[in-house]
């Protein structure tokens, strides 16, 4: 595909396109240090971001022990409610097809 202008010129030359890439890159290194401001690994709020962190992750874990236990709850009152409404759809079934068989005259 060529991309040309209004004049009907090459806009992108690929060639000199890469070689503008490549210089790109080498200008701007892709893994070059990054300056962190402190000596080390070990900067000086570290400590405290590490701590907070783990607070976090702590109050998470709880947060999703509750999460499972109202889980547990949830099925737990889903199954009683199943058993309750099949338990009534027989019931209607069975009363229904009592009625049909009165009114057949199939009973008495």
């Amino acid at each position: 595909m060529s991309l040309t202008s209004s004049s009907g010129g090459t806009i992108y030359d690929l060639k000199s396109r890469a070689r503008r890439v490549a210089d790109d890159m080498e200008a701007h290194p892709v893994n070059a240090p990054l300056d962190g401001g402190g000596d080390g690994p070990q900067t000086p709020g570290m400590e405290a971001r590490l701590a907070k962190l783990e607070a976090i992750a702590e109050s998470q874990d709880r947060r999703m022990a509750l999460l499972e236990q109202d889980i547990r709850e949830v099925r737990r009152d889903l199954r009683g409610d199943f058993r309750l409404t099949w338990g009534g759809l027989f019931a209607v079934a069975l009363g229904l097809a009592a009625m049909m068989a009165k009114g057949f005259h199939w009973i008495g």
